[in-house]
């Protein structure tokens, strides 16, 4: 959950009518040391923020040239090896000072001077550090395929491969369990560093790596709103907003997802298979002992809902069926002849089955609420998507492809429904936040996830913010 800290200062300058506006800047060299600070010489500037994107922050700023120090240069404050925190302030009427919030660490990029009778000035694009991982600044790796192990740790893989580009600064979370590498994965010649770390990334899929303020890499689940706390109400909404604006995209609209995954290449398939209360016994001549890693196909009869099964082949030793995360596997009932897939598992002297599911891995998500306004019985009916190849292959299950149609379901049906406010500029916003707001149109007052805003730093500029609706009783995951 992104976590908004800011100080009683920082809010209460929020609310004021008054805004003086400063910005201060910080130049780091390589080791993200201050080396310099400087107020006073910027000119304008804007920063843009979006929780869709890799790249979460992009600024320009445009600043005075003060002396020779500011020629791009090798000994001087612009150039490669340098970095730039950026810091807007607002001047504090009760406590008579500036109060300020830093809104990004960046790459400097493209300075473009202007000098006339008037001007002596230089404007700069800022990137967000994921340009040094994604071949943008830096980041590609040597030209030779790189291949990523089926079974290593994800968090693991992650933190090693951010290393590669120099940054040792993280929060990085466990992935779901079994939170490991589910099959080899394989990145051809010339890939960056930020390829390696969105494959793994999108192992699951509602994931997201970024770099936050302070240059931090996060990967992490995106925030839903589920459990989460209102971090923004009507108490600063009302002094802030100027005006709003209400979107629905009906072409984007879907509430049926399928997902279609991985189609695995069984080594085994069962001759006959038989069901009694808790086992499925298969019938494969040629296995005399199980494999490691080894995919086992077969059919089931006609079936109701088959729960805490265990699986063996001809007279060897049964073995529970379970899922990734270490429960037991429900078997659905489904029609006779349906192909499902196993693969067994040695794991460390405790053997299992590991669910795979369907011959291709196969889930649907569809908006059962009859208080969503995309409900599949509601007189706009089933609006059906069906996902395949690319990144859905990386589904290699089942319960992977419904994850990944419970996230798309949510970015068709809530995702859709957005509402865009033109305020005063709030510093100190963040992304993937929980906020309250009361509609000026129609007084009725709902939750939103804030997904990007932008603003500009001269002190006539506003704010951009755009939300999504969040309905607490149908978080859409």
């Amino acid at each position: 959950m992104a976590q908004i800290n800011i100080t009683a200062s920082e809010l209460n300058v929020a609310r004021q009518r008054v805004q003086n506006k400063y910005v201060k800047i910080e130049l780091l060299n390589a080791n993200f040391q201050t080396i310099d600070s400087l107020e006073g010489v910027a000119l304008n500037g804007s920063i843009s923020v979006d929780a869709n994107s890799d790249m979460r922050r992009s600024a320009t700023l445009k600043f005075v040239v003060v002396d020779s120090t500011f020629e791009v240069s090798p000994s001087s404050k612009i150039w490669l090896d340098k970095y730039i925190c950026i810091y807007i302030g607002t001047e504090s009427i009760a406590e008579g000072e500036i109060i300020y919030t830093k809104i990004g660490t960046f790459v400097l990029d493209a300075p473009s001077y202007e000098y006339d009778a008037v001007n002596n000035s230089i404007q700069i694009s800022c990137l967000d550090l994921m340009s040094k991982l994604s071949g943008l600044r830096n980041g590609y790796l040597p030209g030779v395929p790189v291949t990523v192990s089926a079974g290593e740790n994800i968090r693991n893989a992650i933190i090693s491969t951010l290393a590669l580009g120099g940054f040792t600064k993280y929060v990085c979370s466990e992935a779901p369990s079994p939170g490991v590498v589910p099959n080899d994965l394989t990145f051809a010649q010339g890939s960056s560093i930020y390829t390696v770390l969105s494959g793994l990334r999108d192992i699951y899929p509602n994931y997201e790596i970024y770099f936050d303020v302070d240059g931090v890499f996060h990967y992490n689940a995106i925030p839903t709103g589920v459990n989460e706390p209102v971090q923004i109400d009507d108490t600063l909404w009302q002094s802030i907003v100027i005006s709003e604006k209400v979107d629905v995209n009906f072409q984007n609209v879907k509430n049926y997802i399928e997902v279609y995954g991985r189609t695995h290449d069984p080594a085994y398939f069962s001759s006959n298979t038989t069901v009694s209360t808790s086992y499925i016994n298969l019938t494969i001549a040629e296995v005399i002992a199980y494999a490691d890693g080894a995919i086992y196909g077969f059919t089931l009869p006609t079936h109701s809902d088959l729960t805490n099964m265990s699986l063996r082949v001809g007279s060897l030793t049964y073995y529970s069926i379970k899922k990734d995360d270490g429960t037991n596997a429900t078997i659905t009932a489904d029609s006779a002849g349906t192909y499902y897939c196993v693969q067994y598992v040695y794991n460390s002297g405790t053997p299992y089955w590991r669910w795979l599911g369907h011959l291709q891995a196969y889930a649907v998500a569809q908006d059962n609420n009859p208080d969503s306004p995309y409900y599949v019985g509601s007189s706009i009916g089933v609006i059906r998507l069906p996902l395949y190849g690319g990144n859905y292959e990386n589904c290699m299950t089942d319960d992977l492809a419904q994850q990944r149609a419970n996230y798309e379901l949510y970015m068709h049906t809530n995702m859709e429904n957005s509402i865009t406010l033109s305020c005063a500029p709030i510093p100190w916003l963040d992304v993937n936040i929980l906020v309250e707001y009361t509609l000026n149109r129609n007084n009725v007052t709902a939750q939103y996830l804030v997904k990007s805003f932008s603003y500009g730093f001269n002190i006539t500029d506003t704010m951009t913010v755009n939300m999504i609706k969040y309905y607490p009783e149908y978080a859409g995951m």
